[in-house]
C-alpha cells in the first residue's frame, strides 16, 4: 500500500493508477470544515465491482434510501448490447482483460525480499497423485475437478448483470460511471461524504448514514490513507492531513488492524504438461478455432 501513495505523490502509476498526473491539483487529500455543497444521500457506495453491485442492489430495496454508487471504470454494455463488450461478458474472453488498462488498474508489487527482489504483475478490477475434488470451494481445495463459473444463458454472470442491472430501474438508485473518488470527506473523525472527479471537474456527494468503500483489498484503504486514515508517520511524509491514526502493529485482537498493513496474497503458478488424448483447452488456441469459438458465442451465447 505504500507503494501505491507513494506513485500517486509522484503521479507514477499511469491514466489509471492511484492518482495519475492528469488529475487535477486539487484532488490531494485534505480533512476540511467547508460548507456542504453538493449531492445528499443516504448511502455513497464507492466501487462497482463484487461488493459494490451487491450493495446497491440490497440497499435500494428499501424506498426510505438515496443511494449514490460511484465507479471508476466504463459501462460495460455498450448502446445497450453485450455483444458489442464481448470481452467482458464472453467466458471464454476473460482473461483478456488483464492486460487491458480499460479494465484493469495495472498494478504492480515493490520488489519481493522473499522472490529475490522480484517484481509482480498483480491484476486487480485478475501425474503426482492428486485427488478428484467435486467442490473447489469445498472442503478440500487441492486437486483436480470442474472449476465453478459463474454463467448463465451462456454470459459471465456478474454481479453487476445479476444484482445492479435490475435495480438501475429504481428511483432510489444513482449510478456513475468513469468516476473517480479522490477522498472521504470528515467532519471530526465521521465520514461525512466523498469528493470526486467526473469529466475533469471536481464534485462532493454526502451521506447521512453511512459512506460505504468497497473498492477491494487495494483501492479501499489507499483512498482511506489519501484521506488521512491510516499510519500518521507515512502520511505526514506526503503531507496528507492526518484524521485518525491506526498504525500498523495494534496490541489488541479487538481493535482494527493498521489501515494499508498487513496485506496477504498467494502466488498463481501455472505448469504445463503434455496430454496423452486431445481432451484440453490446446485445440482451441489456434487462430481459426479461435475465430469460429467467437462467431459462435456472438451468434447463439454459446
Amino acid at each position: 500500500m505504500w507503494c501505491i501513495l507513494r506513485g500517486w505523490r509522484r503521479g507514477s502509476l499511469g491514466p489509471w493508477g492511484a492518482l495519475g498526473q492528469h488529475w487535477p491539483q486539487g484532488i490531494r487529500a485534505l480533512a476540511s470544515e467547508r460548507p456542504r455543497i453538493g449531492g445528499e444521500y443516504s448511502h455513497v457506495v464507492v466501487g462497482a465491482g463484487s461488493a459494490g453491485c451487491v450493495l446497491a442492489s440490497r440497499l435500494t430495496e428499501d424506498p426510505d434510501k438515496r443511494v449514490l454508487l460511484l465507479e471508476a471504470g466504463p459501462k460495460d454494455v455498450y448502446a445497450g448490447s453485450k455483444r458489442l463488450l464481448w470481452k467482458i461478458h464472453m467466458p471464454a474472453a476473460l482473461v483478456a482483460n488483464l492486460c487491458d488498462d480499460r479494465y484493469n488498474w495495472c498494478y504492480y508489487t515493490e520488489p519481493q525480499p522473499g522472490l529475490d527482489g522480484r517484481v509482480l504483475y498483480w491484476p486487480r478490477g485478475r501425474e503426482a497423485g492428486y485427488p478428484l475434488t467435486e467442490d473447489m470451494n469445498g472442503f478440500q481445495q487441492e486437486g483436480f475437478g470442474w472449476m465453478d463459473m459463474t454463467i448463465h444463458e451462456g454470459k459471465r454472470w456478474s454481479t453487476a448483470c445479476a444484482y445492479l442491472h435490475p435495480a438501475l430501474r429504481r428511483p432510489t438508485l444513482t449510478a456513475e460511471t468513469q468516476t473517480f473518488v479522490s477522498r472521504v470527506l470528515f467532519e471530526g473523525t465521521r465520514a461525512v461524504g466523498v469528493e470526486y472527479i467526473k469529466n475533469g471537474q471536481s464534485h462532493r456527494a454526502y451521506a447521512s448514514k453511512e459512506v460505504i468503500l468497497s473498492g477491494g483489498a487495494i483501492n479501499s484503504p489507499q483512498l482511506l490513507m489519501l484521506s488521512g486514515v491510516g499510519n500518521a508517520d507515512d502520511l505526514k511524509q506526503l503531507g496528507i492531513p492526518v484524521v485518525c491514526h491506526l498504525p500498523g502493529e495494534l496490541p489488541s485482537p479487538l481493535r482494527p488492524k493498521g489501515v494499508g498493513q498487513n496485506l496477504q496474497d498467494h502466488l498463481e503458478i501455472y505448469i504445463q504438461q503434455a496430454c496423452t488424448s486431445p481432451i484440453t483447452l490446446h485445440s482451441a488456441q489456434k487462430p481459426l478455432r479461435k475465430v469460429r469459438i467467437g462467431l459462435e458465442w456472438l451468434w447463439k451465447f454459446t
